[in-house]
């Protein structure tokens, strides 16, 4: 970076010394640049003024204590499955596999053990088919059906289970209840929501004054741009009327 650095300060100081500075050309590109970087700086003031102007810490409270219920953390649940995919196989392949597991998990084999073994799921299998923090409805439907259904950490679905990717076997590990977040850990969320609406605000309305503002303009040259616009777009005597 020092050295880019570095670079670009000779070859600026070659052009300076080789009078390209004083090029015609370059001032309109120089004077784009200031206007940008003006007003680049105008609004980082106007951010900065328009953060200063509220108390977030009253707002942000404000807020929570009128929409709680939008910091709950809803419940979850954790648990293990194993899938027989009918990508690769028939449809009753699939089915007398899943049941032939079923029949070995039933028999006292633990279900993360044919996880490991059989399971067509790549992305939890060696995890033994362990997937956290499910929160309802996050799921295929069947899959979310037959997991919410079960009433206890350790209980399986009786029968297989057949969803859009295949058919499953479920198990319940654990269960996370919903959760009322507090105002300390969602302060800087709000905080962040309230103060970038807020300078919108302020940068919307100053733009809109700005906007509203009169403009001076020389009525020749006025005329004349209407001349020179109206001529253009005039139809042609060739053309039809």
């Amino acid at each position: 970076m020092l050295q880019q650095m570095l670079l670009m300060e000779q070859l600026a100081d070659e052009a300076v010394a080789a009078g390209l500075d004083r090029d015609p050309r370059l001032a309109p590109q120089l004077e784009l640049s200031r206007k940008r970087l003006l007003t680049a700086l105008r609004l980082e003031k106007l951010r900065a003024e328009a953060a200063a102007q509220i108390d977030v810490d009253a707002l942000a409270r404000e807020r929570f204590a009128a929409d709680r219920a939008r910091y709950v953390v809803p419940s979850s649940r954790t648990a293990r499955h194993l899938l027989v995919s009918e990508l690769d196989r028939s449809a009753q392949d699939a089915e007398a596999r899943v049941a032939a597991l079923a029949e070995r998990l039933a028999a006292g084999e633990r279900l993360e053990d044919l996880a490991r073994e059989a399971s067509d799921d790549a992305t939890t299998r060696d995890a033994g088919g362990l997937i956290a923090d499910i929160v309802p409805g996050a799921t295929d439907p069947a899959f979310d059906a037959a997991l919410q259904a079960l009433d206890r950490p350790g209980a399986v679905t009786p029968t297989p289970v057949r969803s859009r990717f295949g058919w499953h076997l479920i198990e319940l590990v654990s269960v996370t209840p919903a959760r009322q977040r507090t105002y300390d850990e969602v302060r800087e969320q709000l905080a962040a929501e309230i103060t970038a609406a807020n300078i919108d605000r302020q940068l919307n309305q100053h733009t809109d004054r700005l906007n509203s503002l009169p403009i001076e303009a020389d009525p020749d040259l006025v005329a004349s741009l209407r001349t020179r616009f109206e001529a253009s777009t005039a139809p042609s005597k060739k053309d039809p009327p």
